[in-house]
């Protein structure tokens, strides 16, 4: 009873194993219509001869007079890596020509405060040429009076000697060096002799007595020294010496 058992239970075995192969080798059930469209697929690709369109190419290469056309993927890297290139080598470019630019405006900005001091300078230096144009113009149109020498008045009271003349201020020690000294008039008249030097509000001053024996004060500015002759010109007439205080 058991061995009849075990007989069955194989043959189950077996017969479950040959189902379950059946199942997975059976085909796909389609409708006529996908049947039909297949089968017209299928027609269209057999008309074209030789060539058989395939992902292993093994396989294909393999049917006689077939060729394989096989997608390449290291077409897609190549396109992209040549991409990526020229992008780089535009960035570069980019990155080159602001550099030029930046460096190109620094320049640019220096050049123009250069300019810019250089025009200060010029202005400058047209300013004074003008003041100085004008300066000049106004000196051309101006009536120029020389100047009347300290000397000429005595040079016309006491002509043949006026350059020996001495100022009086200027003598060291004139009560020693002119006493008893002859007074000559701008007219060169003797009118008198010296006797003393004194000051009066500050001013030097000269005390002379007059030949008729009255005696004046002759401020120094109205006086010269002749040290050669050792006389005393004055530069007033003998009635303006009269006219002095005592």
């Amino acid at each position: 009873m058991l061995k009849r058992n075990l007989i069955l239970g194989s043959a189950a075995s077996l017969a479950f194993a040959f189902a379950a192969a059946g199942l997975s080798n059976a085909q796909p059930y389609s409708t006529p219509a996908e049947h039909s469209q297949t089968e017209a697929l299928n027609a269209q690709q057999a008309s074209v001869p030789g060539i058989l369109p395939s992902q292993d190419a093994t396989a294909a290469a393999a049917l006689p007079g077939t060729t394989v056309v096989a997608l390449n993927e290291n077409q897609n890297d190549s396109a992209t890596l040549a991409y990526n290139n020229a992008l780089a080598a535009q960035t570069s470019a980019q990155s080159q020509y602001n550099s030029q630019a930046s460096s190109y405006g620094t320049q640019a900005s220096g050049y123009a405060m250069q300019e810019q001091a250089y025009q200060q300078k010029l202005d400058a230096y047209n300013r004074e040429k003008q003041a100085y144009e004008q300066n000049l113009a106004d000196l051309n149109n101006t009536t120029v009076v020389a100047a009347v020498p300290v000397g000429d008045e005595w040079v016309t009271i006491y002509p043949a000697g006026y350059r020996r003349l001495v100022i009086f201020n200027t003598i060291a020690n004139p009560d020693l060096s002119l006493h008893g000294a002859t007074v000559l008039d701008r007219m060169g008249y003797a009118v008198g002799n010296f006797r003393h030097f004194t000051r009066r509000n500050g001013e030097g001053a000269a005390v002379i007595t007059l030949n008729n024996n009255e005696t004046v004060v002759v401020g120094d500015q109205h006086l010269r020294y002749d040290p050669l002759r050792n006389i005393v010109i004055a530069d007033l007439t003998y009635n303006q010496l009269e006219e002095r205080p005592a």
